[in-house]
């Protein structure tokens, strides 16, 4: 067993994360199911939602977790797995990318207490400049099925150096890696309400964080289309 799991037991997630979604104004989501783990939170996301948006799912782990052109991607039980199903605004996928991307932002701040300061690479994924390079600390995966828009994040929480192949050391980082004590649930909790706010910002105050917070700062989110991905 991981020191996370140990420290934070998957039968406690549930009634924490439901405490916050009821004390969450306007939250994003209405209900969550933990599960031990999954092949991907976002196939399994938007078939326990049985279309009805709403639904945050949490894994212990994934294990064929996907991200962009489908690449795969594992969190393992060190990194949090969740997908976010909402309802579809018809706003385009590079506008709530950038969106979610801001909402993680300010869920790990609080974690990181100044010891970094990450960043928005676009299109998907958060980052921080650490010895002149970037290195991945979260990833965002918006797909849309079913009607819904699933949300999916991962962040990398609890991982050591020797966690990672050899081949990720020089691009990937975790919270631990940067000095954030929190665990996984602490994490997913503070990604609730932030998330919630920064699916909620109008257009020219989402345009000024991504400037602001930007690796490379775009010269404009690109306009919503209805329908579009």
């Amino acid at each position: 067993m991981s020191e996370d799991r140990a420290a934070e037991p998957l039968s406690t997630w549930s009634d924490r994360l439901e405490a916050v979604i009821a004390s969450t104004p306007a939250c994003c989501v209405d209900r969550v199911v933990v599960v031990a783990e999954t092949a991907s939170t976002q196939d399994a996301g938007v078939r326990l939602a049985g279309g009805r948006p709403g639904l945050l799912l949490v894994a212990g782990d994934q294990v064929l977790g996907r991200g962009r052109h489908g690449r795969r991607w594992s969190s393992g039980p060190l990194g949090l797995a969740a997908t976010f199903v909402v309802g579809d605004d018809g706003r385009e996928a590079g506008e709530l990318a950038m969106a979610v991307g801001v909402g993680v932002l300010d869920a790990v701040e609080p974690v990181l207490r100044g010891r970094a300061r990450p960043l928005l690479k676009r299109p998907n994924d958060v980052v921080v400049a650490d010895g002149g390079h970037i290195r991945k600390l979260a990833g965002v995966l918006i797909e849309r099925r079913a009607g819904m828009v699933l949300v999916g994040v991962g962040v990398n929480v609890r991982h050591g150096e020797h966690d990672w192949p050899e081949s990720l050391r020089p691009t990937a980082v975790s919270l631990r890696q940067l000095g954030g004590a929190a665990g996984r649930l602490e994490v997913c909790e503070l990604l609730i309400p932030a998330l919630t706010g920064a699916l909620c910002l109008e257009r020219a105050a989402l345009d000024g964080r991504v400037r602001a917070r930007a690796v490379e700062p775009p010269a404009r989110v690109p306009p919503a289309h209805a329908g579009g991905r």
